[in-house]
C-alpha cells in the first residue's frame, strides 16, 4: 500500500514537471513586456457587429489589438501585418472572421478573426491609405464578404470581386471629385445597389447597378464621416455643427441642432430598445475636442466630457495630459445600448452610462514611439520617447513616473525627447537628456541636478531654430548625444542639418553650449556619435547621404577626417571599452563593420538578408563579445529583428522570438544589475529578457 502511495506521488510529480517546466522556461527565457500604455494615435476602435464585447484597435504605428472583453484587455494581432501604420479595419457583416485593413503601403486581409493576415498584393503601393484621415474607407457587402470597396488616399475607387486578390478603378472617373483628395469613407447601401463616398469635398453617389456617379448636396461641403442606420437605409453624414440624415438615398435630407461646440467629424448611430434615435457627435476644434449625444435624433444635445478616470497606473502621461482631444473614434456598442468608446490621439475610452462616466482601456495596448533607453548605476530605467517625453521606473518597468514634462502644458516642454543620459552623484543623479518641443521650432538641452525633481532648459549656444537644410526628417532634431567617459563635463551633441546644424560642445556639463570650430563634410547625423574610452580626444560621427559614412575626431572635434566610406548610411555607432568601434547602417541592405585600429581600416562582419537597415548596437559592459544589434524597418513597415552575437560579430543569433511584430528597436541596452537585455521598440514601448538563456 504503501509502495502505491509513494508510486502515485512519483507520477503526479514527474507529471507536473513535465507540463509545467516548459512554460516557466518560456517565462524566464522569453521578453517581458516592462513598458506602459497609450499615449498615441489611435486612428479607430472598431466592434464585432457579430461577436459580444469583441473589439478591433488600431495603431497609426504599432499595428493592431484585439479585445475580447470590451477593452479590459488588449492583446497584439500583427502576425503577418507588412505594415503596422493601420489607417482603417472593415469586418465583413456576414462572416465575422474576414476583415479588412487598409495602411500606407496596400491592404491586408485576415480570415480567422485577425490571429494572421495576409498580404493583397494587387494592392500593394496602389490601394494605400492615410491614417487617421481613411476612417471608413473599405466597405464590405452585407452578403458576400468577397465583394469589398476601398478608397485611397489618393481620391481613387476600387473594387474586388474575389476578396481582394484583383482590383479594378469603378467605371467613369478615376477621381470621383475631380481631383486627388483623401477619400474618409464608403458605405454601401444594404442591398449593395447604391454605394455612397465622401472626402472633405463632399459626397458622391455610385449606382452599382447603372454604373453612374451623382453629385449629393447635403449642406456643409465638408463630410468626414457616414453610417447608415435602420431597415430602410437611411444614411447619416457630419455637416459642420449638424448631422444630416436622408431615408432616399441622398434625395432629401433633414439635419440635427447644431452641437454647442466647433465642427463634428466623427458621428455614430443606434436604435435603441424603445426605437428612439440615438447620436454620437464627436467635435473637434484644433487639438481639442470631444463627444456629444443626443437620445432624440439630434433636437437636443448633451456634453459626455465628464467624470474621466485616468489611467495614471498603465499610462504614465496622464499626469499631465488630461482629458479628451480630438477624436478619431466615437462608437456605440452593438450589443449594449449604454456603452460608447471613444479614442483620440493620447487613450481609449469606455463608458458604460451613456457618457455619464468613461473609463480609460489601455491595458496591453502600447503605442508610443521610443528614442532612448538609459538604466542608471542604482537599476533605475530612463526613457526618451516622441510625444511621451521622459519618463522613470524605479522597480524595474513595473510603473512608470513622468518627469518631463510632468504636470501641464508648457510650450517650452512638452513634445519630444530624443536621448538621455544619467551621471551617478552622491546625493542626486544628474539627468542630462535633448528635446525638441511641439510648437517651439528649437532644440534644445534638458538638465536636472536633483534626480528629476526639477529641470533646467539650456538653449545657450544652441541654434536659434531648427535646421531645415539636408536633415533626416525634414527638421533636424538632437538625436545623437555622447559623453566623455573619463570627464563627464565634456559632453558632445549632433544636430542634423546644413543650415545650423552639426557638432555642438559642453565643457561645463551642458550649462552652456558652444558650436565646434571643426565639423565633419556631412552634418546628416542620426545616431552614431561616440568618444572613445581609451583616448577621449578621438570621436567617431556616423553619417548619411551622399557625403555618408564615418569621420573622426583626434582632437576634440577641432578637425575631421573621413576614415570609412564603404557605406554611405551609417545610423548608429557603439564602442567598446577597449576601444573597438562598431558601424551600423544600409548598403542596400542591413551591414554591421568594426574598427580594431581606432578606425585606420575597417571590416565588415555582417551583411544580412533583411532589406532595411543595421541599428541599435549594444554591447555588454560585462562581455565585449556579447554584441546585440537591432534590423530596422523604417516608414512603419515589419519585419523588425533583434540579433545576438556570442563572438564579436562573427556569428548571430535571432532572438525576437516572442516580441510582437515590429519594425524594430530604436534602443538595446544591457542592465548589468538585473543580468538583462533592454529593448525600447521605436513603436510598442520597452521589454526585456534575462542574459542567462541566451
Amino acid at each position: 500500500m504503501r509502495r502505491i502511495y509513494f508510486t502515485s506521488i512519483f507520477f503526479l510529480l514527474l507529471f507536473y514537471f513535465i507540463t509545467q517546466s516548459p512554460a516557466d522556461e518560456v517565462i524566464k527565457s522569453g521578453w517581458t513586456f516592462v513598458g506602459w500604455y497609450g499615449g498615441g494615435c489611435y486612428p479607430a476602435i472598431v466592434p464585432d457587429p457579430n461577436v459580444k464585447e469583441r473589439l478591433y484597435l488600431l495603431s497609426d504605428v504599432a499595428g493592431l489589438w484585439r479585445s475580447d472583453n470590451k477593452g479590459d484587455e488588449w492583446h497584439f494581432i500583427n502576425d503577418g501585418l507588412v505594415n503596422l501604420h493601420i489607417a482603417v479595419l472593415s469586418i465583413a457583416p456576414s462572416n465575422s472572421d474576414v476583415i479588412y485593413i487598409g495602411t500606407q503601403a496596400g491592404m491586408m486581409r485576415s480570415d480567422d478573426a485577425g490571429k494572421t493576415w495576409h498580404y493583397l498584393l494587387s494592392t500593394k503601393d496602389k490601394i494605400i491609405f492615410k491614417r487617421p484621415d481613411s476612417y471608413r474607407s473599405i466597405a464590405i457587402d452585407s452578403k458576400d464578404c468577397n465583394r469589398v470597396y476601398a478608397g485611397t488616399k489618393k481620391g481613387e475607387i476600387f473594387y474586388s470581386e474575389d476578396g481582394g486578390k484583383e482590383w479594378k478603378c469603378l467605371e467613369g472617373n478615376k477621381y470621383p471629385f475631380k481631383k486627388e483628395v483623401t477619400i474618409t469613407t464608403l458605405l454601401l447601401s444594404q442591398g449593395g445597389k447604391m454605394l455612397f463616398v465622401a472626402s472633405e469635398l463632399g459626397l458622391m453617389r455610385y449606382d452599382v447597378t447603372k454604373k453612374e456617379w451623382q453629385k449629393i448636396e447635403v449642406g456643409n461641403s465638408r463630410v468626414w464621416d457616414m453610417v447608415c442606420s435602420g431597415s430602410n437605409d437611411t444614411i447619416y453624414v457630419t455637416s459642420g455643427r449638424q448631422i444630416a440624415f436622408s431615408s432616399d438615398y441622398g434625395k432629401t435630407w433633414q439635419f440635427t441642432t447644431d452641437i454647442p461646440r466647433d465642427e463634428i467629424t466623427r458621428l455614430s448611430v443606434r436604435i435603441d430598445r424603445s426605437g428612439a434615435t440615438k447620436l454620437l457627435a464627436g467635435w473637434r476644434d484644433g487639438w481639442k475636442g470631444g463627444v456629444f449625444l443626443s437620445t432624440d435624433k439630434g433636437e437636443t444635445w448633451k456634453d459626455r466630457e465628464k467624470n474621466l478616470r485616468h489611467n495614471e497606473i498603465h499610462n504614465p502621461t496622464r499626469a499631465w495630459m488630461k482629458g479628451f482631444g480630438k477624436p478619431n473614434a466615437v462608437v456605440f456598442d452593438p450589443f449594449n445600448q449604454e456603452t460608447i468608446y471613444f479614442t483620440d490621439w493620447w487613450g481609449v475610452w469606455r463608458s458604460d452610462d451613456n457618457g455619464e462616466n468613461w473609463n480609460e482601456i489601455i491595458k496591453g495596448a502600447p503605442n508610443s514611439c521610443g528614442s532612448d533607453i538609459f538604466i542608471s548605476s542604482l537599476g533605475n530605467i530612463f526613457v526618451a520617447t516622441m510625444d511621451n517625453g521622459l519618463l522613470e521606473s524605479s522597480n524595474s518597468g513595473k510603473y512608470y513616473k513622468a518627469l518631463f514634462p510632468s504636470k501641464g502644458y508648457d510650450k517650452a516642454i512638452n513634445g519630444h525627447v530624443w536621448r538621455v543620459f544619467v551621471i551617478p552623484e552622491k546625493e542626486n543623479n544628474t539627468i542630462i537628456a535633448t528635446s525638441s518641443p511641439w510648437n517651439d521650432d528649437i532644440n534644445q538641452v534638458i538638465l536636472s541636478f536633483d534626480g528629476g525633481r526639477n529641470f533646467e532648459v539650456i538653449r545657450n549656444g544652441l541654434p536659434s531654430k531648427r535646421p531645415q537644410v539636408n536633415t533626416m526628417w525634414g527638421q533636424g532634431y538632437p538625436r545623437a548625444l555622447a559623453i566623455d567617459p573619463k570627464d563627464n563635463r565634456n559632453i558632445y551633441l549632433g544636430i542634423d542639418g546644413d543650415d545650423g546644424g552639426g557638432l555642438f560642445i559642453s565643457r561645463d556639463g551642458g550649462k552652456s553650449w558652444q558650436r565646434s570650430i571643426g565639423q565633419p563634410d556631412s552634418l546628416r547625423i542620426y545616431n552614431g556619435l561616440v568618444v572613445d574610452p581609451t583616448e577621449p580626444n578621438r570621436i567617431f560621427w556616423g553619417a548619411c547621404g551622399n557625403d555618408g559614412g564615418v569621420y573622426r575626431s583626434e582632437d576634440y572635434g577641432r578637425t575631421w577626417k573621413k576614415v570609412f566610406s564603404e557605406s554611405r548610411w551609417i545610423f548608429d555607432l557603439a564602442i567598446s571599452k577597449t576601444g573597438i568601434v562598431y558601424a551600423a547602417g544600409t548598403s542596400g541592405k542591413p551591414v554591421l563593420y568594426a574598427s580594431y585600429n581606432k578606425g585606420k581600416s575597417w571590416k565588415l562582419l555582417k551583411s544580412f538578408k533583411e532589406s532595411e537597415s543595421c541599428e541599435a548596437i549594444c554591447i555588454n559592459p560585462e562581455d565585449e563579445k556579447q554584441i546585440f544589434m537591432g534590423i530596422v524597418n523604417w516608414n512603419g513597415y515589419s519585419g523588425g529583428k533583434i540579433l545576438y552575437s556570442k563572438d564579436e560579430g562573427k556569428n548571430w543569433r535571432d532572438i525576437t522570438d516572442t516580441l510582437p511584430p515590429s519594425n524594430g528597436p530604436a534602443t538595446l541596452v544591457v542592465n548589468s544589475q538585473e543580468e538583462m537585455l533592454y529593448v525600447l521598440l521605436y513603436a510598442g514601448s520597452v521589454y526585456k529578457r534575462p542574459l542567462g538563456f541566451l
